[in-house]
């Protein structure tokens, strides 16, 4: 899980970098292009978020059956 939550930041990053140099380019934040690349860049940290919450709900159910078994 660990590798794809770096490959998941490493595409955030470069998704990132790639809004900025549309936004220089076009000198316009609601050109096509950069809007295009805005929502590339929603979508890899919805994904990025909803895997963090999936890994902290299966950590936690974890940490529950490991309670229970020690009682």
């Amino acid at each position: 899980m660990v590798n794809r939550n770096m490959l998941v930041q490493v595409r955030i990053e470069r998704a990132r970098n790639r809004l900025h140099i549309l936004a220089e380019k076009h000198h316009d934040l609601q050109h096509p292009a950069v809007l295009k690349q805005s929502m590339v860049l929603d979508e890899l940290i919805n994904q990025y978020n909803m895997e963090g919450e999936q890994q902290r709900l299966i950590e936690s159910r974890k940490s529950l059956e490991n309670k229970h078994t020690l009682y």
